[in-house]
C-alpha cells in the first residue's frame, strides 16, 4: 500500500488516516476492520493531519483543495480550492473555533479560513514570508509563524490582526501557543518565549 504520513485521528470508536497514495481510511478502532474508503479525485496525497467538528472530518491535499467529508459514511460533502493558482495543503488545519471556522497553511504564501458548517471561504492572509507549519487556536484568535521570525496573530473569526511579535532572527520550524504565549526555537539555536499581548500589530 502507499506509505501513510497523515497522523491518524480518533474520534468515538473509529480511526481515520490518509495515504500519500491519495485514500482515506476509516477503521473500527476495536477490530480494525474497514468501515470506509475515500479516494482523492486524481490520487493526490494526503500528508496532512485530519480534524474533525461533530460528525464532519476535514483535511487538505497537496493538489491545493481542502475536504469535508461526512465521518459516518465517507461521503464528500464540499471540494473547495481556496487560492488561485492553487498551493499544495501539507500541514492539518487548526482545530475549529466556536463557530466552525478552521484555519490551514495554503501552501507556505498565507493562511486562509474555511468555516466548515457552510463549507465556504471566511478570510485570507498573505505573507510576504513562508508561513511555517500549521495555524493554531489559541482562544478567539489563530497563532502562527514565518520564517522572517515574525508571528502572527489573527482574529480566528474575521483574521483582523490581533498582534504580531517580531523576533528579531529567523526561523525554520513552528512554535506552539500555550497559555497566551507562542514558544519556538530560532536558527540561532534559543528557545523564545513571548507573549501574545507584547507586540501590537502594524
Amino acid at each position: 500500500g502507499a506509505p501513510v504520513e497523515c497522523t491518524p485521528l480518533v474520534l468515538t470508536e473509529r480511526v481515520y488516516f490518509g495515504t500519500r497514495g491519495g485514500r482515506i481510511f476509516c477503521l473500527d478502532l476495536q477490530t480494525g476492520t474497514e468501515r470506509w474508503t475515500y479516494d482523492i479525485p486524481d490520487g493526490w496525497d494526503v500528508s496532512s493531519g485530519i480534524r474533525a467538528l461533530k460528525d464532519r472530518i476535514f483535511f487538505g491535499s497537496f493538489d491545493g483543495a481542502f475536504h469535508i467529508l461526512d465521518g459516518r459514511s465517507g461521503r464528500s460533502l464540499i471540494r473547495l480550492v481556496p487560492l488561485s493558482p492553487p498551493r499544495p495543503i501539507r500541514y492539518p488545519p487548526s482545530e475549529p473555533g466556536g463557530s466552525g471556522i478552521v484555519a490551514l497553511n495554503s501552501g507556505g504564501v498565507g493562511v486562509v479560513a474555511v468555516n466548515i458548517q457552510s463549507g465556504t471561504m471566511s478570510w485570507s492572509f498573505r505573507t510576504e514570508s513562508e508561513v511555517l507549519g500549521a495555524p493554531e487556536l489559541a482562544g478567539t484568535c489563530v497563532v502562527f509563524a514565518t520564517t522572517d521570525g515574525t508571528i502572527h496573530i489573527l482574529e480566528a473569526e474575521t483574521g483582523a490582526g490581533a498582534g504580531r511579535i517580531s523576533l528579531g532572527s529567523r526561523l525554520e520550524s513552528p512554535g506552539r501557543a500555550a497559555d497566551g504565549s507562542y514558544i519556538v526555537g530560532d536558527a540561532q539555536g534559543r528557545i523564545r518565549h513571548h507573549h501574545f499581548g507584547e507586540g501590537g500589530y502594524a
